[in-house]
Formats: structure tokens, C-alpha cells, sequence
């Protein structure tokens, strides 16, 4: 089964103070428990990323995005349009699916 070994989480579920950070109107998923060890650790990723865009998808719901990454092979390349939870330094970061050990 393939991974991004990192958890993501919905942004309307997030703290008080990191949603009081965000701009009005962004949507995506939180990256969380980035291992820095991991695909997305490596390529740049950080806790409380936001991914806007995955392969040019849009993801607002956890169970969508896990469908989409379970639906692929361990080796396909994915590209994260992401930016931080401030809603700057947006960047386009890709990884490769890992093997889920």
C-alpha cells in the first residue's frame, strides 16, 4: 500500500489559533507528524503545510485524498502544490510514493 508517510488533517478541524493564522477562503488538507526521515520530510514538507493541490486535485476531505493515494502505485511521483499555514511561500514540491512498512 502506498504512503506519504506524513498524516494530514482537515483545516476546519485545527486550533483556534491556526485557523485565526490562515487566510480567508484557502482550502486544502494540514500536513502533520512529517517524519523528517520520510518522502515528504526529504523534499521539504513541514507540519502545518498546507497541500492546495495534489497532482493538480483538490482535496478538502481526508477520505477523498486517501482514496486518490490508495488508487496508486508505491513508486508514482505526486506533485503538492503547498504553502505554509500563513498562506504564503507557495511552492510545488514532489515526491514518490513510499511502501507502507
Amino acid at each position: 500500500m502506498p504512503t506519504i508517510e506524513a498524516a494530514i488533517e482537515e483545516l476546519w478541524g485545527q486550533s483556534p489559533y491556526l485557523l485565526k493564522e490562515m487566510p480567508d477562503g484557502i482550502e486544502g488538507l494540514l500536513f502533520r507528524q512529517v517524519s523528517p526521515k520520510g518522502v515528504c520530510g526529504k523534499a521539504g514538507i513541514k507540519d502545518e503545510d498546507i497541500m492546495l493541490e495534489a497532482n493538480g486535485k483538490k482535496f478538502q476531505r481526508i477520505e477523498p485524498f486517501m482514496t486518490y493515494i490508495r488508487s496508486l502505485k508505491v513508486g508514482t511521483e505526486i506533485t503538492f502544490l503547498i504553502c505554509n499555514a500563513k498562506g504564503e511561500n507557495k511552492k510545488t514540491i514532489t515526491i514518490q510514493l513510499e511502501a507502507l512498512k
